[in-house]
Parts: C-alpha cells; structure tokens; sequence
C-alpha cells in the first residue's frame, strides 16, 4: 500500500511542473500576440492605406486604395463581443496581395469608409464597379 501511494506521489511531481511550464508557455505566447498587434497602426487615407509593424523593428508598408479588389469585414463570436474586427483587403499589389488590418475597434464605420474610398478612385478612374 505504501509503495502504491510514494509511485503516485512520484508522478505527481513531474506533471505539476509540466503543468505549470505549460500554462507560464500559454502566458507569454498570449502576452507576445497581445504585444505584437497593440504595435500595428494603421492610416487610411482618401489614397492610400498605410501599416506600421513590429516591436524590434519597424515596417511601414503602403497601399494605393486604386489597386485595390476587394475588401471584407469578418468578426468572429469572440470578435463582435469585444467589437473589434478584420478588415481583409484584396489587391493587385505584387508583393503583398492581401492586407490585414487586424483588431479594429468598432470596425464597421472603418469598412464602409474605406469602402467608398475605394469605390470613388475607382470611378474618378473610370473603373465601375460591379454589384
């Protein structure tokens, strides 16, 4: 009976610290996703869509709203409970064909403007838009 009980005991050890290696991994992970989006800015203009990224080390990358496709709103449960949302864009930029403008507050009024951005260049360029 004893030697039943000091085996249990042996095994309990090494999963209580897997189980708390495994919960301090899920922290940081959680952490670094939280710390890496709060670092995104974006800057949408009339023309141009601009994102700022990283913590270490900064990119800014543009886009012309006229090579823009397409764009979609999409909010998970999680998403519209917190009221934020991705703005997903579809250009023909070579290098960076689908841009994600990720974690908007209140997202909605962001789409639609960008929305009618888009659907002016193209109509100042002569493009019309189907749908």
């Amino acid at each position: 009976m004893y030697g039943a009980l000091n085996q249990q005991a042996s095994w309990g050890t090494p999963l209580l610290v897997a189980g708390v290696a495994l919960l301090l991994a899920s922290c940081v992970m959680c952490l670094f996703t939280i710390a890496s989006i709060r670092c995104q800015r974006y800057k949408i203009t009339r023309r141009l869509i601009e994102r700022e990224q990283g913590m270490v080390v900064k990119r800014v990358d543009s886009l012309d709203l006229g090579r823009v496709k397409d764009i979609e709103l999409k909010q998970t449960l999680w998403d519209r409970m917190l009221n934020i949302g991705t703005i997903e864009v579809f250009s023909s930029d070579k290098t960076d064909p689908v841009m994600l403008i990720e974690a908007i507050p209140n997202p909605r009024p962001v789409y639609e403007k960008l929305r009618d951005a888009v659907i002016e260049i193209s109509q100042k360029r002569g493009i019309v838009p189907l749908g």
